[in-house]
């Protein structure tokens, strides 16, 4: 058996966030995991019909809360399909593409609102992204604890 230093580390649990479009919910979704769960888990984020880019209400909501996340990008669901995922977060009422969601040793279904729906004024639009990510931060907290680290042999 290799030394623990040899061996390859562990890899942390995947959490995939899926929306629509990739382009808000699932982004902040990607961003606040990472932030509030630094080290703990492997966020990533994918949309059945994904956008050209990331809303820039979205990057600038995640900036807010000192979040870079302009290394951030809408995926289909093929490009994170290379690795089995732990928990798998649905953020849209997915009327199509279902059939294509990866399996998951968890599957959690979020009702939160399109941050891309909200309409008026910059302002107004930010605030609603302001609320999105705030909800989203909440259930993160509430529902995706640290992983319990497995006991080394």
């Amino acid at each position: 058996m290799l030394p623990p230093a040899i061996r390859d580390p562990p890899l942390k649990p995947r959490v995939l966030f899926v929306c629509s479009r990739n382009a808000g919910r699932s982004q902040l979704a990607e961003g606040l995991l990472s932030f509030l769960r630094p080290g703990c888990y492997e966020a990533c984020s994918a949309g059945v019909n994904p956008s050209r880019s990331v809303s820039p209400h979205t990057l600038a909501v995640l900036s807010e809360r000192g979040i870079d996340a302009r290394h951030q990008y809408p995926k289909p669901l093929s490009a994170v399909s290379d690795r089995a995922v732990d928990i798998l977060v649905i953020l849209a009422d997915l009327q199509e593409g279902s059939d294509l969601l990866p399996p998951a040793r968890l599957t959690l279904r979020w009702q939160v609102r399109d941050p891309l729906r909200y309409a008026g004024s910059d302002d107004a639009v930010l605030q609603g992204f302001r609320t999105v990510r705030d909800e989203l931060a909440d259930l993160i907290s509430r529902f995706i604890p640290p992983p319990v680290p497995e006991p080394e042999n």
